[in-house]
C-alpha cells in the first residue's frame, strides 16, 4: 500500500495531495477496521478499559525480557510503518492521523517535523504517535506516547523502513504486562523491512553487527529493567593469546 501512495503523490499536485489524503485516510481506515471481525475501538461502543485484562500479564524478567521486547517492537514497528502511509500526505508540523489496530484500539499520529517532498531514496518522518489500547496482534495492547524519527528508502523495488529511533514511554498489556521506556533507542531492522528476530538470532553465532545506539527501561511487577536489548549480538573481547 505504501509503495502505491508514494507513486501517487509524484503524479499529483499540491491541491490534489490534500483531497486525495482526505480520501484515502477514510478508506484505508475502514479497512482496517474491517480486517478483523474481532478487533474493538476504545472510541466505539462495547469497548473494554483493560484489553488484555483476558491473557497472562507475566512479569517481565531477565529470564523473559527479550520475549517480551520482540513483542513489543513489532508492535511499534507495525504501528509506524501505518502511520508513515498516511501522515506522507500530510507534510506540515502537526498534521494529524488516526492509525487504527488490526485487533484492537487505535493510534493518533502528529507529524513532528516537515515531510520532505518525494525523492526516490529517502523519506524522513518524525512522527509522534500516541496508542490508545492499540494492538495489531491480539498479544500485546498499548498506550502511552513515543517520538520515533524514521528513514524509509528503496530496496529491490519496495519501500522499506531503514531506521527507527524511539523516545517516550509506553504501557502494556496482554501476554506481558508493565511499561517501557525508549531512551534514544534504536531498533534493528531487516533489509527487507520488519524488525529482526531476537529470538532466533540468539541461536545463532553472534553477528556484531546489530544497533547499539540507546536504551530501554521496563518496570514490570516490583522491578526495573534497563538495559540494551542487542547486546547479546556481540562476543565477548578477547583477551591477549586467546
Amino acid at each position: 500500500m505504501l509503495e502505491s501512495i508514494i507513486n501517487l503523490l509524484a503524479i499529483v499536485g499540491p491541491t490534489m495531495k490534500y483531497i486525495c489524503a482526505f480520501f484515502l485516510t477514510s478508506i484505508i481506515s475502514l479497512a482496517l477496521a474491517g480486517c478483523n471481525s474481532n478487533r474493538r475501538d476504545p472510541l466505539g461502543p462495547g469497548s473494554s478499559l483493560l484489553p488484555g485484562a483476558g491473557r497472562a500479564n507475566l512479569v517481565v524478567t531477565e529470564d523473559n525480557k527479550y520475549q517480551a521486547c520482540q513483542l513489543i517492537f513489532e508492535e511499534m514497528y507495525s504501528s509506524y510503518t501505518k502511520a508513515t502511509s498516511l501522515v506522507l500526505f500530510l507534510y506540515e508540523p502537526g498534521s494529524y492521523a488516526r492509525v487504527i489496530g488490526h485487533y484492537n484500539g487505535h493510534a493518533a499520529v502528529t507529524a513532528i517535523n516537515r515531510v520532505p517532498s518525494r525523492s526516490n531514496m529517502l523519506y524522513s518522518p518524525a512522527l509522534g504517535i500516541t496508542y490508545n489500547h492499540f494492538s495489531d496482534s491480539g498479544k500485546l495492547y498499548m498506550d502511552g506516547t513515543v517520538d520515533v524519527k524514521g528513514s524509509w528508502q528503496r530496496a529491490n523495488r519496495k519501500t522499506v523502513s531503514s531506521y527507527m529511533l524511539l523516545d517516550g514511554t509506553a504501557i502494556f498489556s496482554g501476554d506481558f504486562s508493565g511499561s517501557i521506556t525508549f531512551i534514544g533507542f534504536e531498533l534493528a531492522l531487516g533489509g527487507h523491512g520488519g524488525v529482526v528476530d531476537m529470538l532466533a538470532m540468539m541461536e545463532e553465532p553472534p553477528t556484531n553487527n546489530l544497533p547499539q545506539v540507546g536504551t530501554v527501561v521496563i518496570s514490570s511487577g516490583e522491578d526495573s529493567i534497563s538495559f540494551r536489548p542487542y547486546l547479546f549480538d556481540y562476543a565477548p573481547p578477547r583477551g591477549p593469546g586467546l
